[in-house]
């Protein structure tokens, strides 16, 4: 990835803005000024000292926002770092980051939540948003200090990977969240049914592997969200991926139940049916499912029941995904694909137009942080994605730029690309 920094000035010529307020495309020039929007016109007049960027033909918009990014740091830097996460993150458009706190130590106290915060100082490519455990050691028992993981910058609670099973603990965590207005993302699995390897079905018994049964992700996220009203606090559902699930979700929604949650690409792109090679890069947590759940997951993302799309960016070594597919690690990396796999999927093919696609990665993923969204408006900090909707991209190992490898979309051609990002004063060119 070439990084530079900015210009004092530099000049967008011919882009297309995405106007999310007004729902309109405009065709406009962009003047940045020392890392500020100075002008939005529809011509500027270049002078001699502008750096000139010509974008014909390209989208304009504010940074994408990731509400589940796995960066290992601490303690499995091998897999993932902070500088290699983020510039993963930025090269798939996203400015903004949450990352979970399944780490070893996981982020149960102040300290780790400052020494992330501080560390992506470092790099300065992305905003990192830590989300800290919900219990202490995500062991379900003890609840942590929110009142010093919030004012050490955590954005959010979680114990993700580990469901609290005690309702107990669960009905505590979200009381005592609510007082921080600390939102919970609840991690849907049973863990007592969640003994298998892949969706539980035909496939699962034809393969010989251990299969999950949907229902383990619909008891939890039912229960969660029973729980969570009941003592009225902000709860997220993490990578939804079950029709069983989505009309769980749409009978509370119907009777005024109060949730948020999302889902990640794989869900509504790849099925169990991609996973009889064997192919450790197809097993992911909640596993891949019927096409007649891809299919309820593109119709929940339609009708708002689903409000956001993550990238569950989950990076491991070659090594451990080699092995055979009951020992392998859950999990695939999607920072740099996430967007370009929903924008073929769902506004390629029609079911979505690109102001229904960014409002699933900008408009709802920042009210859920309570966080604003900083808008590409004249004196707004200049933090604008430059993408192409017909340039041609091969997905190829030179350009993954997280540490780890493991995705089923290497090599893949997408019909678009992220050409550049403008954040924190640099201009990156993945």
């Amino acid at each position: 990835m070439r990084i530079e920094a900015l210009s004092e000035y530099l000049l967008l010529k011919n882009g297309i803005l995405i106007d999310l307020n007004k729902k309109e495309k405009k065709e406009v020039d962009i003047l940045i000024k020392n890392g500020k929007i100075e002008k939005i016109a529809r011509k500027i007049e270049k002078k001699e000292k502008f750096q000139i960027l010509d974008v014909k033909d390209c989208y304009l918009f504010s940074g994408l926002i990731d509400l589940h990014t796995h960066l290992r740091t601490p303690g499995r830097e091998d897999e993932e770092t902070i500088e290699t996460g983020t510039k993963a993150a930025i090269a798939g458009g996203f400015t903004k980051i949450c990352c979970m706190p399944n780490t070893d130590p996981p982020l149960d106290n102040e300290s780790l939540i400052t020494y992330l915060i501080e560390e992506n100082k470092k790099y300065n490519y992305c905003d990192l948003y830590p989300v800290a455990c919900a219990t202490k050691r995500r062991e379900g028992r003890e609840l942590c200090n929110y009142y010093l993981l919030k004012k050490a910058g955590a954005i959010a609670i979680s114990d993700d990977g580990l469901p609290i099973s005690s309702s107990r603990i669960l009905r505590l965590v979200l009381e005592y969240s609510k007082t921080f207005n600390l939102p919970y993302f609840s991690h849907c699995e049973d863990k007592e049914l969640a003994q298998g390897v892949i969706n539980e079905g035909l496939i699962s018994y034809k393969l010989g592997l251990r299969g999950i049964p949907d229902i383990s992700e619909s008891i939890i996220a039912f229960r969660d969200i029973l729980i969570a009203n009941y003592v009225k606090s902000k709860i997220h559902l993490c990578h939804i991926s079950s029709k069983k699930t989505i009309e769980v979700l749409r009978f509370l929604k119907e009777n005024n139940y109060e949730f948020t949650c999302e889902t990640a690409p794989h869900y509504f792109i790849l099925t169990e049916k991609d996973i009889q090679n064997y192919n450790t890069n197809y097993k992911v947590n909640p596993p891949l499912k019927k096409e007649e759940d891809k299919e309820e997951i593109k119709k929940a993302l339609k009708e708002g029941l689903i409000e956001v799309i993550a990238s569950d960016h989950a990076p491991h070594l070659s090594s451990e995904k080699e092995q055979d597919f009951e020992n392998a690690p859950f999990g695939i990396i999607g920072l740099e694909t996430c967007f370009l796999l929903s924008y073929e999927e769902l506004v390629l093919k029609g079911s979505f137009t690109i102001f229904e696609l960014l409002e699933k990665f900008i408009t709802n993923p920042a009210k859920i942080l309570g966080i604003e969204i900083n808008k590409i408006e004249e004196g707004k900090k200049a933090e604008i994605v430059i993408f192409s909707p017909k340039e041609k991209f091969i997905y190829s190992e030179n350009k993954i730029y997280s540490k780890s490898k493991n995705t089923p979309f290497l090599n893949k051609e997408f019909s678009c690309r992220i050409k550049a990002i403008i954040n924190n004063n640099k201009i990156f060119y993945p």
